[in-house]
């Protein structure tokens, strides 16, 4: 690996979300490193959901500097939602990898917020 190099903070997610049973077309979501206070803080990519309820968030990135020989740690991140002027986790991960590169493939993620119960997220992982 070259150095220096980019190194992802949170991983890629895509999927949907169905909000009162019809897909959240044009809802704003996040995909945040967070920090200790607020899950939907920290170095973040924001998207906008489309047709079905779908979106696709591209990885945070940042600059390595220095060779980490085959470390590993852990990479906290939330999908969250913009509900009004408040940013909302909708779920909450720690993906384990190596220190080098960040979580590395693909996170599908299927969402369901219903206005008489807790959101509910149901993650799976791609290889692509």
């Amino acid at each position: 690996m070259p150095w220096p190099h980019m190194a992802n903070t949170t991983p890629k997610v895509r999927g949907s979300i169905i909000s009162d049973g019809k897909p959240a077309v044009e809802m704003q979501v996040r995909v945040a490193a967070g920090n200790s206070g607020d899950p939907c803080a920290g170095q973040s990519v924001d998207a906008v959901t489309g047709q079905g309820g779908k979106f696709e968030v591209e990885p945070s990135r940042e600059v390595r500097l220095l060779a980490i020989v085959m470390a590993h740690t852990f990479y906290p991140w939330s999908l969250c939602y913009r509900d009004g002027g408040r940013w909302v986790a909708l779920v909450s991960e720690r993906e384990y990898s190596l220190a080098d590169t960040g979580p590395v493939g693909t996170k599908i993620a299927r969402c369901e917020l219903a206005a008489a119960s807790v959101p509910r997220c149901e993650i799976a992982s791609s290889e692509d």
